[in-house]
């Protein structure tokens, strides 16, 4: 009895210990990186494992990482809910399994909703969960209906007045990993099968690097894409619209200089800058009804010329930010009035005439 239970357990060990070499080549495979990457990998395996163990002879014969990330994110472990969303924003990342995620979404509206539902967790220690759900949020919301899922618009306003992330990594010790170098061997060794299966093991040993966060991983600029992309259906645009004071939210970003700012740096600020004018000339040129009240409400924001022009004024304000106000203020200046109140601002005028001549002529340097 007890040989029998030590050769099991002599098993077992050899199996775990073997079991590293695919549970790392997935790693590479399904493009998971760093630490993060290889501890949601080896909770899947102990998850399939144990659907193993528990249905036996039922157990189904693919047990798909899909499925583990939605059951993750549906439990109420806060570790295995990041682990979940976090696969999740991995999946969308590559055609393959952002094909296969979407169409398993698309009949799993509890699974949507509880995504959504993350996005209002305020709790320091869900900064995290946070924000790769409103990474996957703004990857799912060019499919997504409001509608369907009540206060989801709320939800989103609230990101914009959220006023730092989560760093993934440390941007800068990634940066230099990345540009070291691996010294080539002198000899020539490309014919050993023995130094390439070595190299192949190394491969496998190594963990890709992790993504380091960039600007656009601000909670607020996350909002904003998502915003832009609800913005390509109408029954959204009516979402929009009604959402208590989003729009001025909206607006508020687009003041070049804001006394009170909450961003970090120069850099998020103008990330923050070019978002807002983007969802801006989105909705401002939206058709129908809904075109028409989003632009009214749009137009009769009391400091949204006055923005425009400092931005149009300001000399280091990038061309691409330029032609997104030369934009906006087009779709506006549909409206007669809105026209008027437009031509009684020379700036904008006499800045307007330079983008448009600077952009025939460019300055060769």
């Amino acid at each position: 009895m007890v040989l029998g239970q030590g050769i099991f357990y002599s098993l077992a060990c050899m199996l775990e210990f073997f079991s590293f070499i695919p549970r790392r080549y997935l790693v590479h495979r399904g493009g998971f990186r760093g630490q993060c990457g290889v501890e949601s990998v080896n909770v899947y395996y102990a998850y399939a494992l144990e659907k193993c163990m528990q249905e036996g002879v039922l157990a189904p014969k693919k047990i798909s990482l899909t499925n583990f990330a939605m059951d993750s994110l549906n439990s109420y472990s806060s570790k295995n809910q990041l682990h979940g969303i976090r696969l999740m924003h991995s999946f969308l990342q590559w055609q393959p399994t952002r094909a296969q995620l979407l169409s398993k979404l698309t009949t799993s509206t509890n699974t949507v909703a509880r995504i959504i539902r993350m996005l209002d967790w305020t709790n320091p220690k869900d900064t995290t969960i946070r924000l790769y759900a409103a990474n996957v949020t703004s990857e799912l919301a060019k499919d997504l209906r409001v509608v369907a899922f009540p206060g989801t618009m709320q939800t989103v306003s609230a990101l914009l007045d959220a006023d730092s992330s989560p760093k993934r990594g440390n941007p800068l010790l990634l940066e230099e990993t990345q540009t070291c170098s691996t010294q080539q061997p002198l000899v020539d060794k490309k014919n050993s099968y023995i130094i390439r299966c070595w190299q192949r093991i190394k491969e496998l040993r190594s963990l890709p690097k992790e993504q380091p966060s960039t600007n656009h991983d601000l909670l607020p600029a996350l909002a904003m894409s998502i915003i832009e992309s609800l913005a390509g259906d109408q029954e959204n645009c009516v979402e929009i619209s009604k959402a208590a004071n989003l729009i001025p939210k909206i607006i508020g970003f687009t003041r070049f200089v804001r006394a009170m700012s909450t961003m970090d740096t120069e850099a998020e600020q103008k990330v923050m800058l070019k978002s807002s004018l983007k969802v801006l000339q989105r909705l401002t040129g939206i058709g129908g009804e809904i075109g028409i009240t989003l632009r009214y409400k749009i137009s009769k924001h009391p400091f949204l010329l006055r923005n425009l022009a400092e931005i149009l004024k300001d000399n280091i304000t990038s061309q691409e930010s330029r032609k997104l106000v030369a934009g906006i203020l087009r779709n506006i200046a549909i409206d007669g009035n809105t026209r008027q109140d437009i031509g009684r601002i020379q700036l904008i005028i006499t800045r307007l005439k330079q983008t448009f001549l600077n952009e025939e002529n460019p300055i060769c340097g």
